[in-house]
């Protein structure tokens, strides 16, 4: 009886510790980094950056809607990281997700908001899909940039993507190269921090 007892307060007090650890990180933001490349921990030259902003930076960000999965997760890491520039720069840094043209009907209108864009450095890109049902395919506008604005100056547009494709392995001689895909992804996610804080610097 009395071990019953006992085991009863043991989940008890597990189960308090549970919400306790819960509640607790719900007023903590800070990402745990596990990669042997520290790819998500924000430089200290970055961190002193944002802690020492007197400026509120406006960033938005185009990559958003219905998106293929590399660039879903590129869109998921960029959203990450400027929440941790939110944070340490006590929210000097604040930003949205928008898709430029959503609502606007008249395509001479929306074709002329595309070029001004295009104007400022945001760089548009034509991805096409098969569906694997009726194998019909659809193309789909991505505007893989942001936007960082701060006082009167010019906006700076930023290209999440990388510059530099990462190919699968290949033989020269006999076989075509073929991007892999996920690594030019991560490659683009690691220089995120780098495009990001370059531009709040400037």
């Amino acid at each position: 009886m009395k071990q019953s007892a006992a085991n009863k307060y043991w989940w008890i007090a597990l189960t308090a510790v549970f919400v306790a650890v819960v509640y607790g990180s719900s007023f903590i933001h800070e990402r745990i980094d596990l990669t042997a490349e520290k790819r998500y921990s924000l430089s200290p030259a970055t961190t002193r950056l944002l802690k020492d902003m007197n400026e509120v930076v406006q960033v938005q960000v185009f990559l958003t809607g219905d998106l293929p999965s590399d660039y879903k997760k590129l869109s998921l890491a960029t959203k990450e990281l400027l929440e941790e520039f939110n944070s340490l720069s006590a929210n000097q840094v604040r930003f949205s997700f928008e898709k430029p043209g959503e609502g606007i009907r008249n395509d001479t209108v929306k074709m002329a908001l595309y070029d001004s864009l295009a104007r400022l450095g945001v760089v548009f890109e034509n991805n096409q899909s098969v569906s694997a049902r009726n194998e019909q395919s659809t193309n789909r506008l991505i505007i893989p940039s942001a936007l960082v604005t701060f006082g009167h100056h010019k906006p700076i547009a930023i290209d999440l993507r990388s510059s530099r494709r990462i190919y699968k392995q290949y033989n020269v001689i006999t076989d075509q190269p073929q991007e892999d895909v996920e690594a030019t992804r991560n490659a683009a996610e690691a220089l995120l921090e780098y495009k990001f804080a370059n531009a709040i610097d400037k």
